[in-house]
This record gives C-alpha cells, sequence and structure tokens, in this order.
C-alpha cells in the first residue's frame, strides 16, 4: 500500500513539474516571439500596439502602423 502511494506522488509531482516547464517555455518564447515583432517594427519607424487577448494561454495581437 505505502509503495503505491509512493508512485502515485512520484507521477503527480512529474507531472507537475512537466506541466510548469511547458508554461514557463511557453511565456519565455512568446516574450521573445513580441521582442521580435516589436524590434523589427521599431527598425521601420513604426507605432506598435500589442494586446494580450489572454494571460492563460498567453494570446496576444500585435499590430505596427507606420508612421506617416
Amino acid at each position: 500500500m505505502k509503495n503505491n502511494k509512493t508512485i502515485v506522488a512520484s507521477i503527480c509531482a512529474t507531472a507537475l513539474l512537466t506541466s510548469s516547464f511547458v508554461v514557463a517555455s511557453s511565456r519565455y518564447f512568446h516574450d521573445k516571439e513580441i521582442d521580435t515583432l516589436v524590434a523589427k517594427c521599431e527598425e521601420q519607424h513604426g507605432t506598435y500596439d500589442v494586446t494580450m487577448t489572454d494571460a492563460l494561454t498567453n494570446s496576444y495581437s500585435f499590430q505596427c502602423r507606420a508612421n506617416d
């Protein structure tokens, strides 16, 4: 019985660590993607607008408008 609890606890801990890694990786790569978009927009002397549409999924919209 104790062995089963250890196995279940190990599986839960592994799932939690894996989920945390996936969320952290996703957030990191979204931030890098937004940084790249902003840098390219600024290179073109544009004005950008970033709107986070869903914080849970890191969804966003990005617009770069040319300055006249």
